[in-house]
């Protein structure tokens, strides 16, 4: 059969097809049509985890137990049972208990969530997944995604955050549209293919088979071309790139596995950076030396690894139409490494049946309860580090019943740069600035490492002359460090910084500095806010007006633009989609406080304490709010909890030592001084306050 016969075919596919495909998405064929030409890749494809994301509920697809089985968690019953070919769920919804039908299965390995689809569109994943793994792993079960779970939780199986529209479905299925109506709160979303099937990373076909159809020179779809490549000369103990890696290779892949967020919607073959912001090495996401800490999804671990840097690409190891990796034992390190003198128990210390290369060098971490994912930082083991900065290490994360201090004393590794410099720099350490500028300096270090350093710096002359030239560095990811580190400067550092970045070449920068510069808006003459205007109306068009993240940031958005109204409308909105969303709630109660209504500012404190006690930013601002109210003893409590937790800041027991002290506790307020000053490293306002506090006893 010719390949115009064949594209025609395709066509004719499409016509067919396309009745249940997203009107709006004319443009994808779907993958029967791709198959007419590439059946081997189809065929991989099929055997895929992407083929299997996510699947209409039936027979076939559905893995799980509901054969009337029963089970109980957090206080909560659930019954699993089919009628027919429909598979139900009866347990506790929004309206109390209800029977509910599965539409979608999501996932298969080695768990299965199951997708329920409400009548306002919204699809809601249950937090009751099947455990897939055979038995002998402990499969084959039912179990709950939360160790623990509070009746009211936003992880509420019918909450925001279980939601399948806003949260899933742009990395699970292909061309996909939310189609959100605001006012209704409704989604009609649709989408050209349920899983993540060819064109979702190729792109649209309908072009290139038109014009094979037609008989002129194939459009091209996207694709990574040539896969890089290595050799290993004799006598090399690792190989030499050959074959240069594209950026494209992080393009094609790193939307979906990685942690970011999307600006509006991805157009295939763009940069990276022109449609997503990485999430930095941050704190909460990822250990000081840059493990894995929450799910960060690879590609911000593997662009910190040393294969990276050398031109690795994602392709190396993984097949790109099964996703599964080319080697699944040491042959896949051997590609590059020779296995003479690595993979020996002279270079790990284990025979290679005791520890596979990956085990030390991509130890894995559970996320979902049961669900191993390996870190691709690529790194080496550093048990010492666990000692001084409490991190994870892979040696004892095998020699269970070992301590940190026994695996440090196994091996012998130079200091970890990185690691101590940004310890000191998230605990605001002033001094970290000039030990940190030969590291920043160095195009030998892993740039997002570089980026994520520069952002956490604390600010002073110094370190605004080394971000000033990273600004202009040929790395978009240093550029966004930078932009992010001038977000935070003084108003007229802010604008001579960040305005030349409104015309960067990357969306991702230009949205970072534009948002700086929203609360200069309403201070500069027209002809100099105009192009902050013009940037904060892309940036608005890419906000999630179906997510509270989004909703807030837009609040946060227009009270930087001198309008309170709109700023409260949207908190509410947000409010509306998580009600306890307490980013939301503690800057909505801040904006009420402001504007005199210290009632409903502090109702709305309480809420966000009794969602999230562990939150010290909602501590903290209870306890001013019962200051303000002059009920300081009311405050204590909850000045102390916000110092307790582990995202409090030096200026939480600084306001602590002050209510202290004004209650007659001066001892107390210097022990919690001491304690806030061995925790934060050269804080002078604390330093200072406890000087004086001491001064004051010895009176």
């Amino acid at each position: 059969m010719t390949r115009s016969l064949l594209a025609l075919l395709c066509l004719m596919l499409f016509a067919i097809a396309s009745v249940s495909a997203a009107e709006s998405e004319a443009e994808f064929l779907g993958s029967q049509a791709c198959k007419q030409c590439h059946s081997v890749q189809y065929e991989l494809w099929q055997a895929s985890h992407h083929y299997q994301a996510m699947q209409t509920a039936m027979p076939d697809s559905v893995l799980g137990d509901f054969d009337n089985a029963r089970v109980e968690f957090h206080g909560v019953q659930s019954r699993f049972f089919q009628e027919g070919n429909r598979y139900l769920v009866e347990t506790t919804g929004d309206e109390g208990r209800e029977t509910f039908e599965v539409s979608y299965t999501f996932g298969f390995s080695p768990l299965q969530q199951y997708l329920i689809e409400q009548d306002n569109g919204h699809i809601q994943a249950l937090n009751i997944a099947w455990d897939s793994r055979p038995v002998a792993s402990g499969g084959q079960r039912w179990f709950h995604l939360r160790n623990e779970m509070p009746s009211d939780s936003p992880f509420s199986w019918t909450r925001h955050f279980q939601n399948w529209n806003a949260r899933c479905a742009d990395c699970h299925s292909t061309a996909f549209r939310k189609n959100f109506d605001q006012p209704r709160q409704t989604y009609a979303s649709a989408f050209a293919e349920i899983n993540v099937a060819c064109e979702a990373c190729h792109g649209p076909a309908s072009n290139h088979v038109q014009s094979i159809a037609e008989g002129r020179k194939p459009v091209k779809l996207f694709s990574p071309g040539k896969r890089p490549g290595w050799r290993r000369e004799e006598g090399e103990d690792t190989a030499k790139i050959t074959v240069s890696r594209r950026e494209i290779d992080i393009d094609m892949c790193g939307g979906c596995h990685s942690r970011r967020n999307a600006l509006g919607e991805v157009v295939h073959g763009r940069p990276y950076h022109d449609q997503y912001e990485i999430s930095l090495l941050e704190e909460g996401l990822y250990y000081p030396d840059g493990q894995i800490d929450d799910e960060v999804f690879v590609l911000g671990s593997f662009m910190q690894s040393r294969m990276y840097q050398k031109g690795v690409s994602c392709m190396n190891c993984h097949d790109a139409h099964t996703g599964k990796v080319l080697f699944d034992d040491n042959r896949l390190c051997s590609q590059c490494h020779d296995p003479g003198k690595f993979d020996q128990a002279s270079h790990a210390g284990h025979t290679p049946v005791q520890a596979a290369c990956i085990d030390c060098h991509m130890p894995a971490r559970t996320y979902m309860q049961i669900d191993d994912r390996r870190d691709h930082r690529l790194g080496i083991p550093d048990p010492q580090l666990s000692v001084s900065h409490g991190v994870p290490n892979a040696c004892t994360g095998c020699h269970s019943d070992k301590s940190d201090e026994w695996a440090a004393a196994k091996i012998d590794r130079p200091p970890d740069e990185y690691a101590d410099l940004m310890s000191r720099a998230r605990q605001l350490d002033t001094t970290v600035v000039l030990d940190a500028l030969p590291y920043l300096g160095s195009v030998k270090n892993p740039a997002i490492r570089r980026a994520s350093l520069l952002a956490n710096l604390p600010m002073n002359q110094t370190s605004v002359n080394i971000a000033e030239k990273l600004l202009q560095d040929d790395q978009d990811v240093i550029r966004l460090g930078a932009a992010r580190f001038f977000t935070l400067a003084t108003p007229e550092i802010r604008y001579q910084m960040l305005s030349p970045l409104l015309s960067d070449a990357r969306k991702a920068i230009r949205g970072v500095s534009a948002l700086g510069l929203a609360d200069l808006v309403q201070r500069l003459p027209l002809d100099r806010a105009r192009p902050i205007i013009d940037a904060l109306g892309e940036v608005r068009a890419d906000m999630g007006v179906d997510t509270p993240s989004g909703q807030t940031q837009l609040a946060m958005l227009e009270l930087d633009l001198g309008r309170p109204s709109q700023a409260i409308r949207a908190f509410e909105r947000s409010i509306q989609i998580e009600p306890h969303f307490i980013p939301a709630l503690a800057n909505l109660a801040d904006l009420h406080r402001a504007r005199g209504d210290e009632e409903k500012a502090m109702k709305l404190l309480k809420r966000a304490v009794e969602v999230a006690p562990d939150s010290g930013a909602a501590n903290h601002a209870l306890a001013l709010g019962y200051v303000r109210m002059s009920r300081v003893e009311g405050a204590l409590p909850y000045f102390k909890a916000a110092t307790d937790r582990s995202d409090a800041l030096p200026r939480y027991s600084f306001v602590y030592a002050v209510a202290l002290e004004s209650v007659g506790q001066l001892d107390r307020a210097i022990q919690v001084l001491q304690q806030a000053n061995a925790r934060w490293a050269n804080q002078e306002d604390l330093l200072n306050l406890e000087r004086a506090y001491r001064a004051k006893r010895l009176q």
